[in-house]
């Protein structure tokens, strides 16, 4: 962890929780699982972000830790403030002054594919009891570009 981090970065974390996992129960059972079951999963807290990683029954990391490669890219030590997430999707109109709080999530999230942790705010206006309007910008997190946008209609088939 603290080669992929660096050791700024690696002060930084605090553990957060662990739970060990029974694999023989969970592969016992019927199920089409097409991932590695790991033995044991770590979360822990980085700035405003939650990462974990996976452990197999020795220990050994199964996935790699859901923080980018901080030791190699070190401006992705920094993350931009969940209200700086929020400017931004109001300055695109994606959040509006007449959005209610509870419509609004905002979280963060790893790309492994960018290898960037990215503010994804969803904005959900409720059209009808069975029907929203939603709105989704994907930042990255560490400067702050947007990544996509996207619009779309949501139902609910209660």
């Amino acid at each position: 962890m603290k080669d992929r981090l660096g050791e700024a970065a690696y002060s930084q974390i605090r553990f957060l929780e662990g739970r060990a996992v029974d694999i023989d129960s969970v592969l016992s059972q019927p199920n089409d699982i097409k991932w590695n079951v790991c033995s044991y999963y770590l979360c822990f807290a980085f700035q405003d972000a939650i990462a974990q990683v996976g452990l197999d029954k020795w220990g050994q990391p199964v996935n790699d830790l859901t923080l980018p490669e901080i030791s190699r890219h070190p401006e992705r030590g920094h993350l931009i403030s969940r209200s700086a997430a929020l400017q931004v999707a109001r300055r695109k109109k994606v959040l509006r002054k007449s959005n209610r709080p509870e419509d609004i999530r905002a979280e963060l999230s790893y790309s492994s594919e960018l290898g960037v942790l990215r503010w994804i705010i969803i904005v959900r206006q409720r059209k009808t009891d069975f029907a929203s309007n939603v709105r989704k910008i994907i930042l990255n997190a560490h400067t702050g570009e947007i990544l996509r946008t996207r619009k779309y209609n949501s139902r609910s088939n209660f």
